[in-house]
C-alpha cells in the first residue's frame, strides 16, 4: 500500500488514480455461488467491511483525493453504502456475469442485463463502475445475439453507471462454450468483437 500511495502521490495527478485493494472476496467455495451475492456470508461481509474501512482510512490519511474502488463480492452499492459517510472517496465496482445464471441464454440475456442495469446504481449515494461484465450465457451460447447483447450492455453501463470494462480485452482460451460450437474466446474477448467488425 505504501508503494502505491507514494507512486500516486508523486504522479502529478493523484485524483486520476484509484486503489482497488480486493477483487471478488468470498468465503464460499461453490463456483455456483458466484454471480449472486451468495459467495460472501454475513460474517464474511463484516470482516470485509472492517478491512475496507482500514484501507479507506489509510488512503484518506495519505491523500483524501485518491479514490478507493470496492468490489463487494456481488453485493451491490446499496448493501454497503450505509457503512460509509457520504464524503468517503469510494467507488463501487460491480461485476455482472451470466455464465452461471440459471436459465440464462443469449435470447434472455437482455432481461438479465436490464435487471442489472436498473439495480446497479443502488441508492446512488456513491458512484458505481461496472468493472467486469460479459455476454457468455449459462446455456445455448450462439453468435446470433452476440452484437445485440454487447451493444445493450455497453449502452446500459454508460447510462446507469460511470462506464464499464468488458471482461476481457484479450483471452486465449479455446474451450467451447455450452451451445453452438464456438470457443469461449468468441464471447469473452473484446478484441474479437473489434476484429469481426464491431464498432
Amino acid at each position: 500500500m505504501r508503494f502505491w500511495s507514494s507512486y500516486i502521490q508523486t504522479s502529478g495527478s493523484p485524483k486520476s488514480h484509484t486503489i482497488a485493494p480486493i477483487n471478488e472476496p468470498a468465503n464460499s467455495r461453490a463456483f455456483s455461488d458466484f454471480g449472486p451475492p451468495a459467495p460472501l456470508s454475513e460474517e464474511g461481509a463484516t470482516r470485509l467491511l472492517k478491512y475496507m474501512n482500514g484501507v479507506v482510512s489509510r488512503v484518506e490519511a495519505a491523500n483524501p483525493n485518491i479514490s478507493v474502488m470496492f468490489e463487494g463480492s456481488f453485493k451491490g452499492e446499496e448493501y454497503w453504502s450505509g457503512s460509509f459517510s457520504k464524503d468517503t472517496s469510494i467507488v463501487f465496482d460491480l461485476h455482472h456475469h451470466y455464465l452461471a445464471a440459471p436459465g440464462a441464454t443469449p435470447e434472455k440475456l437482455s432481461e438479465y442485463l436490464w435487471a442489472d442495469e436498473l439495480a446497479s446504481p443502488g441508492d446512488a449515494k456513491f458512484p458505481v463502475f461496472v468493472g467486469e461484465w460479459a455476454i457468455q450465457a449459462a446455456e445455448d451460447n450462439t453468435l446470433v445475439n452476440r452484437d445485440e447483447n454487447l451493444n445493450m450492455g455497453l449502452r446500459a453501463w454508460k447510462k446507469y453507471a460511470r462506464g464499464s470494462s468488458y471482461w476481457t480485452a484479450r483471452f486465449f482460451g479455446d474451450v467451447e462454450v455450452v451451445g453452438e460450437a464456438i470457443t469461449i474466446r468468441r464471447v469473452l474477448e473484446l478484441w474479437v468483437f473489434c476484429k469481426y467488425g464491431y464498432d
